[in-house]
Parts: structure tokens; C-alpha cells; sequence
């Protein structure tokens, strides 16, 4: 029973580390409850077995999409590197196995097989607390994502390219539509990884996107609250502050600011009574 919890627990495990903001629906409750079910169930209702082992390898491969989706933003060198190698593979292992077991290929294997299959789980599952809790302790984001931490100490070198890089902001080059971080390093004449460093160390970003869109939501805050633009078009707002289309801006938007684009102007821009 507690076995057919696990690839819930891993997949919760990843989001956790590698989503700043993980947002949790209803029906990822659903998918967790009908994994663990089909555990239990399995035994009296051969059917159970199979459906799992399909949620299962949907559970995995959306572990690693969003272990490889969240990689070019990542500010964190730690997470960057922790990337590379835990998850990718625990998430290997894990579709491997449930391969193995929806495609029945484990009927003709020596008993030893499971013993060690439960060995792995336990060395990895080891291995992620010892990294975490001990060598990484910076790999969980802040439960307060309205607080940055302190920025750090930076090398000299760091701090040059820290002040580039506040200066290309002042001039509005988060105004690029798609702008990337190897954009960003480029205009900086900076390595991408110092670029990363330097504005995770030194201002206390743990994404490129946060850091970008902070500058974009402010600006859009400042025209939505203007009752002189407010026959400005949400969609028109949008383009001007770098994005290319108005749904991510306003997921942006909602993330910082609490309320969509449109109610942030109803209760920002309404014109003072004589």
C-alpha cells in the first residue's frame, strides 16, 4: 500500500522543486487517488492495474516536461545542476518500471528483481533528502513568494555584470517579445551562467521569467490605472509590455499582482468625483 503511493509522492516532489509557484487542481487529486486505488486494488480487479499503470506513466512523463520545460529560466545553479542528473533519472526508472509492469513483462522475472527495485527507490529517495536538507538547502523556493531573500555577496566580476544588466533593464529591453536569458547575456556581452548568478545572487530571483515579468506587470500596472488610457485595449497593453498574447499575460498578471488585468483597472483607474 504504501508502494503505490509512490509515484505520486515523486511527481509532488518534483513540481515542488522545480515550480517556484506549483498551482494544484482538483482533478490532480483525482489522478493521485485513482494511482494509489489502482495499487490497492489491483489484486481483486485486474482492470485497476492497468489503469494505473497508464496514470502512472502519465505521472512520469509529465515529471520530466517539467523537469526539462523550467530549464532555461532557472536562476538557481543548484536546481540547474540537481536537474540534470536525480530527477531525470528516478523519472526513468519509474517509467521503466511501469513499462514493465503495463506491458506485463515481469511475469517471467526472478524474484530478486523486486527486492531491488525496492533498494533503488530507497537509495534515491536517500540521496534527494541528503541533498536537499543538507547540501542544497536553497533548492526550495520561499513559502512566501512575495518575498525575495537577500541578495548575497557578489565577486567583482559579478557585480559588473550585475550593474549591465540593471542598466539594459532600465532601458526596456524586458519590452522583447520572447526575450531569453541568452538574449539578456548578449546584450550584457556576459556568460550565460554569470547573467544567471549575478541576478539570482545578487537580486534574489530563483526564475528568469519572475524577473522579467515583474518589470512588465509594473509597467502594465502603471497604464491600467490611468484613467487617460483606459479605453486602451487589455490585449494592446499586453504587446507593449513584451508579451505575445494576452493569456500568459494574464496568468503573469494574476501571479503578481492577485486580480486579472481588467479588475485591477476597474479598481485602479476610476476617475476622482469634483
Amino acid at each position: 500500500m504504501v508502494a503505490g503511493v509512490v509515484p505520486v509522492l515523486a511527481v509532488w516532489a518534483g513540481a515542488e522543486v522545480f515550480l517556484d509557484r506549483p498551482v494544484y487542481r482538483p482533478w490532480h487529486g483525482a489522478m493521485a487517488v485513482l494511482v494509489c486505488a489502482g495499487a490497492w486494488l489491483a489484486p481483486i480487479l485486474p482492470f485497476a492495474a492497468t489503469l494505473r499503470g497508464i496514470l502512472v506513466v502519465l505521472l512520469y512523463v509529465a515529471l520530466l516536461y517539467v523537469t526539462l520545460s523550467t530549464a532555461a529560466g532557472d536562476l538557481v545553479e543548484t536546481r540547474r545542476r540537481f536537474r540534470r542528473w536525480f530527477v531525470s533519472l528516478m523519472a526513468l526508472t519509474g517509467l521503466g518500471i511501469s513499462l514493465v509492469e503495463l506491458l506485463s513483462l515481469d511475469a517471467a522475472l526472478p524474484s530478486v528483481v523486486y527486492p531491488l527495485h525496492a533498494s533503488a527507490f530507497l537509495v534515491l529517495t536517500l540521496l534527494f533528502l541528503s541533498w536537499t536538507i543538507r547540501i542544497a538547502p536553497d533548492l526550495w523556493p520561499l513559502r512566501k513568494e512575495s518575498d525575495l531573500p537577500p541578495a548575497m555577496p557578489l565577486s567583482a566580476a559579478d557585480s559588473a555584470v550585475l550593474q549591465r544588466i540593471e542598466a539594459a533593464m532600465d532601458d526596456g529591453i524586458w519590452r522583447q517579445e520572447g526575450l531569453a536569458i541568452g538574449q539578456l547575456a548578449a546584450a550584457v556581452d556576459a556568460p550565460e551562467h554569470r547573467v544567471r548568478r549575478a541576478i539570482n545572487k545578487g537580486l534574489g530571483y530563483r526564475n528568469f521569467a519572475q524577473f522579467v515579468n515583474e518589470r512588465r506587470i509594473e509597467a502594465a500596472r502603471e497604464v491600467l490605472s490611468d484613467p487617460a488610457r483606459a479605453d486602451r485595449p487589455v490585449l494592446t497593453i499586453a504587446y507593449d509590455v513584451g508579451f505575445a498574447s494576452v493569456g500568459p499575460f494574464n496568468r503573469a498578471f494574476r501571479a503578481i499582482a492577485g486580480q486579472s488585468p481588467t479588475e485591477y483597472r476597474k479598481e485602479h483607474s476610476a476617475v476622482p468625483m469634483p
